[in-house]
Parts: structure tokens; C-alpha cells; sequence
């Protein structure tokens, strides 16, 4: 009975460590624990390029001279739109969470491209 309750305890302090990394990104106000929200963004990230993955499980753009390439332009167009957003939040006052920064969303990103793209080159 011990070692079940031990067992229990365990899986809970888990599940609440892992939720901190996946809610470090989107914790407007305070200032969040950068190395927090960078796990929760690539673990984020790969969630959903897993997701993708599943849902359009081959390439969106038929080229082989540059393979990989989205891992570069989605990221960095990621992390434009991202600071953008972040900018204009602190423009009318608001705090803006981790993710909405240049580097936030350029490592979102760049972890759901790269899950993708092993995935998608499997096949």
C-alpha cells in the first residue's frame, strides 16, 4: 500500500512539474524561467509537428534541392510574426507572454518543423 501511495505521489509531482514546461510560454505578467518556457516551446512545438504530421503525412511542397529548408524559413517567419505580436502587446500596455517573442516563436516553431520533417522523411 505504501510504495502505491509512493507510486502516486510521484506521478503527480511529475504531471505538475510538466505542466510549469508547458505553461512557462504562455505566462503573461511575471517573467517567466527562460529555460521553463524554452522546454515548453520545443515540447509544444513537437506536439503539434507531430499533429501535422498525422494529419498531412507527406511533403506540402514537391522540391529535393534544398530538403529541409522549412526548418529555416518557418522558424524564422515564425519568429517575425511572433515579435511582431509581442510588440504590439507591449505597445497597448499588456505583458506578453514568452512565446510571443522573436526567439519564443522561432523555437516553437523550429521543433515542430523538424518533428515534421522525420516524421514526413520516413515515409
Amino acid at each position: 500500500m505504501f510504495h502505491l501511495l509512493e507510486l502516486l505521489l510521484g506521478i503527480t509531482e511529475f504531471l505538475g512539474e510538466f505542466g510549469e514546461f508547458i505553461a512557462a510560454p504562455f505566462r503573461p505578467g511575471k517573467r517567466a524561467n527562460p529555460v521553463l518556457a524554452g522546454v515548453g516551446m520545443i515540447l509544444l512545438g513537437g506536439v503539434v509537428g507531430l499533429g501535422f504530421a498525422l494529419l498531412v503525412p507527406h511533403r506540402l511542397i514537391a522540391t529535393h534541392r534544398l530538403p529541409g529548408l522549412s526548418m529555416v524559413l518557418a522558424p524564422a517567419a515564425a519568429g517575425v510574426v511572433m515579435g511582431g505580436y509581442g510588440a504590439w502587446r507591449r505597445r497597448r500596455g499588456g505583458r506578453p507572454p514568452a512565446l510571443a517573442t522573436f526567439w519564443g516563436g522561432a523555437l516553437f516553431m523550429f521543433s515542430a518543423a523538424l518533428v515534421r520533417w522525420v516524421i514526413v522523411a520516413m515515409d
